[in-house]
């Protein structure tokens, strides 16, 4: 089975940057919840490295914490790595914006 590009990616570390993420935004664990129609329970265990991030879930934090934050450039990481296993080259498209 092929591994996927986000299991390489350190839960832990991952969760202190959407930690930092959020409170640059000054926003709470439920003010993520509620934006993202996620539980906070989510929102933490996120955070605290507890549960591996979806794909959607990447995409969706790092439109809602704007393209300064740390989570940003980590799912535009994702997103160059997904492209090359795919065989496309580069991301030349705005797949992402933030709100």
């Amino acid at each position: 089975m092929e591994k996927h590009v986000l299991d390489s990616l350190d839960p832990k570390l991952l969760g202190q940057r959407l930690q930092e993420s959020r409170k640059a935004r000054g926003m709470t664990q439920q003010n993520v919840a509620s934006e993202l129609g996620m539980a906070r329970t989510t929102v933490t265990a996120l955070e605290k490295g507890e549960r591996r991030i979806q794909p959607k879930e990447i995409i969706e934090l790092a439109k809602l914490y704007g393209e300064r934050s740390v989570i940003w450039s980590v799912a535009v990481r994702y997103l160059e790595i997904l492209l090359s296993s795919l065989g496309r080259r580069s991301l030349k498209w705005a797949a992402i914006k933030p709100n």
